[in-house]
């Protein structure tokens, strides 16, 4: 026999085969099995609104609202009768539950959405119950290491999760290697009024459990943008970055200051990984606002640093020298060497930035003693890298290049392959001044392979920007061309604006030393245009 049901029949014999939505289909221009349902049912009902060219397009996006959902299409199409189909999209995208139908031959568990799940709420065990109303609190499908941290909290058993499955209120499924519990936007909807009504020890005890998995797996993730996982590691904060909000917010509310600091230099190596630069420093300085002189010193200090890492890679930014300077205060005051040296780093490159090159090289000296002194090898390195753009600002390429080929050295031996990229590129860049154009691809290819591998695109296409001018230098302008257009093109579809700028610029400056002046004036003005943008 073949037996339709929300729960297993619990027999030895049982063969379960697990319903999930209809189809969607991967192209724009295709119509859903779902979308088609939903045209069959709204005629079916009388919908005069079926027939008009509009509805496709509107009867695809809501199904996508409702995802794929067949309850829910149904309930939907029988809302058609009597409501503009535009209008009801913005009901269900406001809230899904107050789908309802007046059909009579409907059992009265399937007349609105509100019953449905009412229904299913009936049938699970107080485990279960708290279960799903701890996991509305995820606004993205939640790691399964996660909820089974907030079970544990709300001493629920991990089984409470099989019998949301069972009675299809999530879905699991396996991404970038992970498992992710998914549940449909309805059911969080109808989960977080059922939270609510929890006591609010549960609401806290829950919030507290989320804020804590989060902080620290973003914690953990540091090190892991830092590797062959990176590209991995970025989609699923990509995908958390809701929850990471509301938890970041939480520890802000419950004055978790050693929470926020432990996860600083993981929010920041993401941002700088997405090239999300402007959205990171904000993130940071409203943290800082926000706890002003409450939170210890260590976490502004934290904060300040972090900030800081993001303006090294903006080249100059209003205000730098100031955070540095406090931020560096900061550090003194509380002693530690290695994070005095950061900060003075940090302050050296302000310096630089703003041309004051010998007030530079002496902060850069000054931090390369402390890291040597406390033994931090990586610290060292990003020091020498600072020593080497000042000898190069100085004219002195082959002192650069010396400071970056031991700043690489170090990297290698610690295995970081993020600086590595860095020291590799810009070791390139001075090779190619002095004209080991040999020398200088092999840098500049491993700093683009290493760049591909951590799924670093914006730093990627910087390196073939340095390619380029490689070839341009040796009169090789076709290939230096070649080089710039696959840049620009992914710089394009990635919306960096500041890449965009480098690689027209040096597409004008090929085109003009090739005599092609048309090609070199409409690049020039693109750049100009970028520049602009850029500010």
């Amino acid at each position: 026999a073949l037996v339709t049901s929300r729960r297993r029949l619990g027999l030895r014999k049982e063969h379960v085969l697990m319903i999930g939505g209809l189809h969607a289909t991967s192209s724009a221009s295709d119509i859903s099995d779902g979308a088609r349902l939903m045209l069959l049912l709204a005629r079916q009902h009388g919908c005069a609104e079926a027939d008009a060219p509009h509805f496709v397009a509107t009867a695809r996006d809501l199904c996508t609202a409702l995802q794929e959902a067949p309850l829910a299409i149904e309930l939907a199409a029988a809302c058609l009768s009597h409501t503009d189909a535009h209008a009801l999209l913005q009901q269900v995208l406001a809230d899904i539950q107050a789908l309802g139908s007046d059909v009579s031959d409907l059992p009265p568990r399937h007349r609105n959405m509100r019953a449905a799940l009412e229904s299913a709420w009936g049938l699970l065990d107080t485990h279960a119950q708290r279960a799903l109303s701890a996991l509305a609190l995820f606004r993205a499908p939640a790691h399964r290491a996660a909820a089974l941290h907030i079970l544990r909290a709300i001493d629920a058993p991990p089984f409470a999760l099989n019998q949301l499955s069972d009675y299809a209120l999530l879905h699991s499924a396996t991404e970038h290697g992970q498992q992710f519990l998914h549940i449909h936007d309805h059911v969080r909807q109808f989960a977080q009024d059922k939270l609510r009504a929890q006591s609010a020890a549960l609401q806290a005890t829950v919030a507290d459990g989320h804020m804590e998995w989060a902080l620290r797996w973003l914690s953990d993730c540091d090190a892991l943008l830092n590797s062959p996982e990176s590209s991995n590691i970025q989609a699923q904060i990509s995908a958390c970055i809701e929850d990471l909000q509301l938890a970041w917010q939480r520890a802000i509310e419950r004055r978790a200051w050693d929470l926020l600091e432990m996860a600083t230099k993981g929010l920041v190596s993401f941002h700088i990984a997405r090239s999300w630069l402007k959205s990171g420093a904000q993130w940071l300085a409203a943290t800082r606002r926000a706890i002003a002189d409450e939170a210890g010193l260590t976490l502004r200090a934290a904060l300040g640093l972090g900030e800081l890492r993001i303006f090294v890679q903006q080249f100059h930014v209003d205000g730098a020298r100031q955070l540095a300077e406090e931020t560096l205060a900061l550090c003194q005051q509380i002693g530690t060497p290695n994070w005095v040296s950061e900060a003075m780093l940090a302050l050296g490159w302000t310096q630089f930035n703003e041309g004051q090159t010998a007030e530079a090289e002496h902060s850069a000296r000054q931090a390369l003693s402390g890291a040597l002194v406390a033994d931090r090898p990586i610290v060292a390195a990003q020091c020498n890298n600072l020593l080497s753009a000042v000898a190069l600002r100085r004219g002195h390429a082959k002192e650069s290049v010396d400071f970056l080929l031991a700043a690489l050295s170090a990297a290698e031996a610690q295995g970081d392959l993020f600086s590595q990229g860095n020291f590799n590129s810009n070791v390139g860049l001075c090779l190619v001044n002095i004209g080991e154009f040999e020398r200088a691809e092999h840098h500049l290819r491993r700093a683009q392979q290493i760049y591909e591998t951590l799924g670093i695109a914006h730093l990627a296409q910087r390196v073939a920007y340095k390619i380029g001018y490689a070839a341009d230098m040796q009169g090789r302008y076709r290939d230096a061309q070649a080089v710039y257009m696959r840049a620009l093109r992914l710089s394009q579809r990635d919306g960096q604006l500041f890449n965009q700028m480098g690689l027209t610029i040096n597409l004008g400056i090929s085109f003009h030393q090739m005599g092609e002046y048309d090609s070199a004036l409409a690049y020039s003005k693109q750049a100009l245009e970028l520049a602009k943008a850029v500010k």
